[in-house]
């Protein structure tokens, strides 16, 4: 009211008048008390996860106990026995319950943080759990940032002052119980700005983060009605204070015979779908899937290989306007060279002859495990 009365009394084309008239915008357009209804139905998950991604069962099973334990705890602060057909009945997650039982959920809901190579799947796994559950899904990236403003957003009296990410996804994604995406949580920094791992602290916090107050809206928000999910690289570079706040899955590098059943069941239809082209120009066999992993990528995911078949698929579709393209073709090496050029690496390059002055030994890394020769 305060606000809308100083608007009033400003001049139209004073800028003082527009920062006034974006912070009132800002306040309307926020999702104070909308949510949407949550669909935690287990047999629903479990088909997403498995549609979705190939493998991956220990971490498939590990949400599956979360989701699990959450329809407990649900069950249990609303008084109620626990549920029995936990496959087909379906919550509803409402901001406006006593603050004692909303207390009770928002403690019971742990940040989960997926911890893995680039590539292996960690933002598609947060995307399925989404729709999975029915809620809506937005991503924060949070690689490269330094300023704890970013987070806590800028106070009004700044010049271009804007909310926080935090506020900022809300209000794009219009509900208070969305699922959102804490990308790259590893790659925040600290300067003379502020640290704004110190700010996501408060956000992650149960027991804060219903209270959580940002610098240019001046109000506290609830968000303990926000499924937090965040990835990382690397869980070393984690800062200490908020490991202590999530609970760490950790996704390993896929194996070869993984990473073929990823490309036939996923990689494949998808970019023959991108790209408009009938699978039946793209007879491709399980050796040469082999072939392409082996010598034209090296990484741990499957973001490279993704990569590979779709220049692929782009030279075919060039053959086929050019009406260059053998009616009988069959995409074998020889083939693959033909299109992508000699190899680019070679998994077997370590000499298996002795040499003076070199030892051969296995060694890892994100990448995987693999034989290095060194003088």
């Amino acid at each position: 009211m305060r606000e809308t009365n100083k608007l009033k009394s400003m001049i139209v084309t004073s800028p003082e008048s527009n920062i006034t008239k974006s912070y009132l915008d800002l306040l309307v357009a926020l999702p104070w008390k909308k949510v949407k209804k949550d669909i935690l139905d287990i047999k629903n998950v479990r088909e997403k996860l498995e549609e979705a991604h190939y493998g991956l069962d220990e971490i498939k099973k590990r949400i599956i106990e979360y989701l699990a334990a959450l329809i407990h705890r649900r069950s249990q602060s609303e008084g109620k026995p626990e549920l029995e057909k936990v496959g087909s009945d379906y919550i509803d997650s409402n901001l406006f319950l006593s603050h004692k039982i909303r207390k009770v959920r928002s403690n019971s809901i742990p940040i989960l943080t997926l911890v893995g190579p680039p590539g292996t799947g960690k933002t598609s796994i947060a995307m399925a759990v989404a729709e999975a559950i029915g809620k809506e899904f937005v991503k924060i990236s949070l690689g490269g940032i330094r300023d704890e403003a970013e987070i806590r957003g800028h106070r009004r009296t700044y010049v271009g002052a804007l909310p926080g990410k935090i506020i900022q996804a809300l209000k794009k994604v219009g509900v208070s119980n969305p699922l959102i995406l804490l990308d790259e949580i590893d790659k925040m920094g600290a300067d003379f700005k502020g640290d704004p791992s110190a700010a996501m602290l408060e956000v992650l916090d149960p027991e804060q983060n219903r209270f959580f107050q940002d610098h240019y809206l001046e109000l506290e928000y609830d968000l303990s009605q926000v499924l937090f999910v965040a990835t990382a690289n690397e869980i070393y570079d984690i800062p200490e204070p908020l490991l202590d706040r999530v609970e760490i899955i950790e996704l390993s590098s896929y194996t070869f015979i993984e990473k073929i059943q990823i490309a036939k069941s996923h990689l494949i239809p998808a970019v023959l779908k991108e790209n408009a082209l009938d699978p039946k120009y793209f007879p491709i066999q399980d050796q040469t899937i082999d072939f392409l992993i082996r010598h034209y990528t090296r990484e741990a995911g499957v973001r490279g290989l993704k990569r590979v078949i779709d220049k692929i698929v782009r030279k075919i579709i060039v053959k086929l306007l050019e009406k260059t393209l053998d009616q009988n073709f069959v995409i074998d090496i020889e083939f693959v060279r033909e299109l992508l050029g000699i190899e680019k690496y070679d998994p077997d390059n370590v000499d298996s002859s002795p040499q003076i002055g070199t030892v051969t030994g296995l060694g890892y890394s994100p990448l995987g495990d693999r034989l290095y020769r060194s003088r």
